[in-house]
């Protein structure tokens, strides 16, 4: 197996640990009315959650590792945004999440990953902030990030 091979087997599998951070993403067309008490209003903190599912779903439709990344940094926005304006009960989860995208992102598909790179893709950690998200979008916005 020569190098680029291999290189281009760890960006596929790094692409994929990312998109898998909010395998198959739904939406809903519209946001809950619950109330935030500690992050951004409900409509602002739905809306970056919708963000990150249009992002999300973008990545999923992609078909080349450069349109891949592209995409990657697009969720990466999204996700950026949402640890913004994240009440306290998702905030270090939301920005967990947004700095590991934000690490993935950077991948650049001809070399592979780096090794901090693919630490971000085994972190169990991000897994299960992922997963919290998931349940806040969910519950506050009605919004599926899940499969």
């Amino acid at each position: 197996m020569n190098t680029s091979s291999i290189s281009r087997t760890n960006v596929a599998s790094i692409l994929i640990g990312a998109s898998l951070l909010f395998a198959g993403c739904g939406g809903s067309d519209s946001a809950s009315d619950s109330g935030s008490s500690d992050g951004g209003s409900s409509a602002g903190v739905c809306a970056s959650v919708q963000a990150i599912a249009d992002a999300s779903a973008a990545l999923d439709e992609t078909e080349s590792a450069e349109d891949s990344v592209a995409a990657l940094r697009d969720l990466s926005d999204a996700l950026d945004g949402f640890a913004a304006v994240a009440p306290d009960s998702v905030k270090a989860d939301a920005e967990q999440v947004a700095e590991s995208t934000s690490i993935l992102s950077e991948i650049d598909p001809e070399a592979g990953p780096t090794d901090e790179q693919q630490a971000v893709v085994d972190d169990e950690a991000t897994d299960e902030s992922a997963e919290a998200i998931e349940d806040f979008a969910r519950s506050e916005c009605d919004i599926d990030l899940g499969s």
